[in-house]
């Protein structure tokens, strides 16, 4: 931002001294000795007559000011200059930006007075809407970690997406004052496309969509500390998500559910006066998620598999796994954000991880089963699983360049908490850890910088619908704010 500082001279000019006015008035008395005896006697001097009161005010004498011309006001420098950060400049606002909302925010501290800034803080109400592309690839297809007798973990994929996000309630009012909560709804429509030769696609680079997010996002701050290096926050997610990927479909899902709630908080680090490492962004979230199904196993309609059954007889069914369908799943999450400035520039490192609780539906059998030898009463297991556990762990960056864009680099990893050889798995590490790199292009940074004013600072709404590879149920690894 170029800054031009305006400095005031105030010449005063004095005018001493005034002209004489020369005035009606008699002749001074000769002297006594030169004085004419003959002359008649002077006559009394006639009285000044007597003051108009409805005539106009006498006009000052020439030369002489009318009244003193007021002080000019006092210069106050921009704080840049004089150091002082407690004296804010009111300049006059800038003109709506076309396209905008109509308000803008005045410039800060800083600022020359009269001056449209060069940039100004996101002010359209899609802001945080980005195309985004990546790729990712499970850590044994790059030659990371253990060797594995196939390549049956192996996965490289290419992911496009869309995220849109509209603020309904702005977290400001128009004159600029803070509302106290905020609303925005969101989609988030993708799809990946696997670059490797697996048995979850019937035909080469085919386009696998994402299921389709639809989010109503409630924001509110709960409280903040008098010197604001304390604050906490919360977030109320309403979101349902349609069965568009050919998982879901084809597994005979209708609708899914899932209500989220989030807890947000500032804790300082080395102070909001500090180079770096001013404060970190930590919280937790809670999620439940109920599927809608055709049945309490995985079918389709579409698919006739010939199956025995207990009398011996051949029947088709649609059935195609005996595992259940993950009706209800409550997942518990905890994340760390740090933003800091690299090299003048927005960079992001977050780290998260979580638990999901897979809740099983449990078969309905009555007391006899009817064979061909006669009535059978079905043995039951003593210590059923009805509970499915799912761990998740993520780490990453986010570095934007500009405000129009950045990229990311994260590593994730969600399995089973028990492998397929029966014992517990590491929650940080396994076949099927993913490494990915991402490029963000947010649009409406992009429109802004076309409509000017440019925005100062980036603003990404974070999220992601992926699939997690080899999870049951399809389990999603999400970071969402």
């Amino acid at each position: 931002m170029k800054h031009r500082l305006g400095i005031v001279f105030a010449l005063g000019v004095g005018l001493l001294g005034h002209g004489a006015a020369l005035a009606q008035q008699p002749a001074p008395a000769a002297d006594a000795d030169q004085a004419d005896p003959n002359a008649p006697p002077a006559s009394p001097p006639a009285p000044p007559p007597s003051p108009n009161p409805d005539a106009p005010p006498t006009p000052p004498p020439p030369g002489d000011p009318a009244e003193s011309p007021e002080a000019p006001p006092p210069v106050t420098l921009p704080p840049y200059l004089t150091g002082n950060t407690t004296t804010p400049l009111n300049p006059p606002p800038p003109p709506p930006v076309p396209g905008g909302n109509g308000t803008l925010t005045p410039p800060g501290p800083g600022a020359d007075a009269g001056v449209t800034p060069n940039t100004l803080p996101a002010r359209v109400r899609w802001r945080g809407s980005n195309l985004n592309w990546g790729t990712n690839a499970t850590t044994t297809a790059l030659g990371i970690g253990r060797d594995n007798i196939s390549s049956s973990h192996e996965h490289v994929s290419m992911g496009f997406g869309l995220t849109l996000n509209y603020f309904i309630l702005e977290p400001k009012l128009a004159d600029g004052s803070p509302r106290g909560y905020s609303l925005r709804v969101q989609t988030a429509p993708g799809f990946d496309v696997e670059l490797t030769n697996s048995d979850t696609t019937t035909t080469k680079r085919e386009p696998l969509f994402r299921d389709l997010p639809v989010q109503a996002i409630f924001a509110k701050p709960l409280w903040r500390s008098a010197d604001e290096e304390w604050g906490v926050s919360m977030a109320a997610n309403g979101t349902v998500l349609l069965p568009t990927s050919k998982l879901s479909h084809d597994r005979g899902v209708y609708l899914t559910t899932s209500p989220r709630v989030s807890i947000f908080a500032i804790v300082p680090l080395r102070g909001k006066k500090a180079d770096f490492l001013k404060n970190v962004f930590v919280g937790t979230s809670l999620r439940w998620d109920h599927q809608f199904t055709r049945a309490t196993v995985p079918t389709n309609p579409d698919i006739q598999l010939p199956r025995q059954t207990l009398q011996g007889t051949m029947t088709m069914s649609d059935q195609l796994t005996g595992g259940s369908v993950d009706t209800n799943r409550l997942a518990t999450g905890a994340f760390l954000f740090f933003d800091e400035k690299l090299f003048g520039k927005t960079f992001w490192l977050f780290l998260s991880g979580g638990l999901q609780y897979s809740l099983l539906n449990q078969p309905q059998t009555s007391g006899c089963v009817k064979i061909t030898t006669g009535c059978v009463e079905p043995t039951r297991v003593e210590s059923p699983t009805t509970t499915r556990y799912t761990t998740s762990f993520g780490i990453g960056i986010n570095y934007f360049p500009a405000s129009e864009w950045g990229f990311s680099i994260d590593y994730g990893n969600a399995n089973t908490q028990i492998g397929l050889d029966g014992k517990r798995r590491n929650p940080f590490y396994s076949p099927e850890a993913t490494l990915s790199a991402g490029l963000i292009l947010s649009i409406d940074a992009i429109y802004e910088r076309l409509t000017g004013p440019a925005r100062d600072e980036p603003f990404i709404v974070f999220g992601s619908n992926k699939k997690t590879r080899g999870v049951p149920q399809a389990a999603q690894r999400e970071i969402l704010f």
